[in-house]
């Protein structure tokens, strides 16, 4: 009771539209300055101040929306407003933890789904576009949603959050996910260009056919023709 959670990798259009204020946020995620501004911009907080439960919304687009929930109740404003900061700063953390991890585990999945013992025989153009596209939602998710420091300040939160991004081994599971994917994309690129080559050689093969075929009726046609003459 009181982890981080969350239901399904992204939410579904339906869920999107019936939760647009939610996940405009009513609540500010931390103090001004404390987060890389690109991803404090992808980041925002609803709070249930009447049922104890708080959401945070990773927008990695417009229609890829990630809800990470938590059934605790949220920190009150405190006087003392750098104990309040701190406060937000640790669940923020762990939330942004959270979400690396999911994303990861959503990637490990797309990667497993993959025909991966059609690489080396039969790997088509469509195939080689599913691995494209990971790596395309891949690159989206790095530049906009991913860094190793996600806190813009040096201050003892920066290393709590550090300290979490290790204990789920975040970095080294998407350098792991990135080699994967780019070694089956070369092998699938090869293959395909290999492929492609193949059937240039059939159809170069059946031309030059066509052309001795040709040759050979035009050759026999002049000894007829000849043949005729002297008739």
């Amino acid at each position: 009771m009181g982890e981080f959670y969350f239901k399904n990798y992204f939410l579904s259009e339906e869920e999107i539209e019936k939760n647009k204020q939610n996940i405009s946020g009513n609540t500010e995620i931390c103090g001004n300055d404390t987060l890389k501004p690109n991803l404090k911009n992808k980041i925002s907080l609803f709070v249930n101040k009447t049922s104890d439960y708080y959401d945070y919304y990773f927008k990695l687009s417009e229609n890829k929306i990630t809800q990470i929930s938590r059934k605790r109740k949220f920190p009150d404003e405190d006087k003392n407003m750098t104990k309040y900061n701190t406060e937000r700063l640790k669940l923020l953390g762990e939330a942004i933890s959270k979400y690396y991890s999911v994303m990861i585990t959503y990637f490990q999945e797309k990667v497993s789904e993959l025909d991966i013992e059609k690489l080396y025989l039969n790997y088509s153009a469509d195939d080689f576009m599913k691995v494209e596209n990971i790596l395309k939602e891949m690159t989206l998710f790095y530049t906009k949603m991913y860094y190793k420091y996600p806190i813009s300040e040096d201050r003892k939160s920066s290393k709590d959050i550090e300290e979490i991004l290790k204990k789920y081994n975040i970095e080294e599971q998407i350098q792991e996910l990135e080699r994967t994917l780019n070694l089956i994309r070369n092998i699938a690129r090869y293959q395909i260009r290999k492929k492609e080559e193949q059937i240039k050689e059939k159809e170069e093969t059946r031309s030059n056919l066509w052309n001795i075929s040709f040759a050979v009726i035009g050759i026999i046609i002049g000894v007829v023709q000849i043949i005729q003459a002297f008739k």
